[in-house]
């Protein structure tokens, strides 16, 4: 049984008095221990579809237009705030890919990560303390003590990024969304947290929704990937099966683009174009026009999901039969 079903989601930002789909009718599952990666260029929709699962999108400028997120037989999209709150962080917790400005610089560490345990527990001052100071050694903090009494300006972005992770962790969620966790580190810095991200929340039972640009932390990281491109997922399988036999042309293009398939006689590959802006209207496949394998039925029809096996399905006219 899935832990976690998002069904025909849609998300609208206002632009201009004007709906724009950025998340267009997708669906995926997460099951207990999974690490599902999604992966696509900016503006493809990863960061809207994790802010849609946590409700955190601006209101004012953007709604859940239709679907549902389905949380241990809840409906995310139907719960009123109060409810919602206790969900975040006990139950589904998000580390943001900036840590100096998802942290708060004029307020301790220890205070930071206090008010995630006293949102959702009854415990003593002395309790509180312990747990924090225990989570930091987790995340191989040295000297907890000491590092609690200091301010975000006077840490590095590495240990910024594990104070994230630790106020993402210390109710032991169930789900932890990691968006871009690693994009302002250095590359010694990224093996680390990730490493850490991968022990601790095998330790605790956490189930992962990460998501990044990186093609090789994705081989690194996940068992499941879905690839979104303006706002749809294109295509979804096991991580094995799709760095062993992608199917997208899209998919096929991203992992070209990897520095480890570069031919020092040549460029590295690039995919021709860029992501169309949301405004942009588009009939059948939004990839058609960045496509070398298009064919007629792409500009006018959008394709639906074919399955190429029980875990494998694709939005691509190419691998329908008929």
């Amino acid at each position: 049984m899935s832990l976690l079903e998002v069904n025909n989601l849609s998300t609208s930002f206002d632009i201009e008095g004007e709906k724009f789909l950025a998340v267009n009718d997708i669906s995926f599952n997460l099951k207990d221990g999974e690490i599902l990666g999604i992966i696509g260029e900016s503006g493809s929709g990863k960061s809207v579809t994790a802010l849609s699962v946590m409700n955190l999108l601006p209101k004012y400028k953007a709604k859940i237009e239709s679907g549902s997120i389905m949380f241990k037989g809840k409906d995310l999209t139907k719960l009123k705030e109060k409810e919602l709150c206790k969900i975040r962080g006990e139950d589904i917790s998000i580390i943001f890919q900036e840590p100096m400005t998802a942290l708060n610089p004029i307020v301790t560490i220890e205070e930071q990560i206090r008010e995630v345990l006293l949102t959702h527990r009854s415990l003593s001052k002395n309790e509180i303390f312990n747990e924090i100071r225990e989570v930091l050694l987790k995340l191989r903090i040295p000297n907890p003590e000491e590092f609690m009494k200091k301010y975000p300006f006077e840490i590095s972005g590495g240990m910024l990024q594990r104070v994230v992770i630790a106020m993402a962790i210390i109710c032991k969620p169930s789900i932890i969304i990691a968006d871009e966790p690693t994009t302002a580190l250095d590359v010694t810095t990224q093996a680390e947290i990730l490493n850490l991200l991968k022990e601790i929340t095998k330790d605790i039972g956490s189930s992962i929704i990460l998501i990044t640009h990186d093609l090789g932390v994705i081989a690194e990281m996940a068992t499941k990937v879905a690839v979104m491109y303006r706002g749809r997922i294109i295509e979804e399988s096991s991580s094995l099966e799709f760095f062993d036999n992608p199917k997208h042309p899209y998919s096929k293009g991203l992992i070209k683009s990897m520095p480890k398939n570069y031919n020092c006689s040549n460029r590295f590959y690039s995919i021709k174009g860029t992501v169309p802006y949301l405004t942009e209207e588009i009939n059948g496949c939004e990839f058609c026009n960045r496509c070398d394998k298009s064919m007629k039925i792409c500009s006018v029809k959008v394709p639906f999901d074919i399955k190429v096996n029980e875990d494998h399905r694709v939005k691509c006219w190419l691998y329908d039969k008929r």
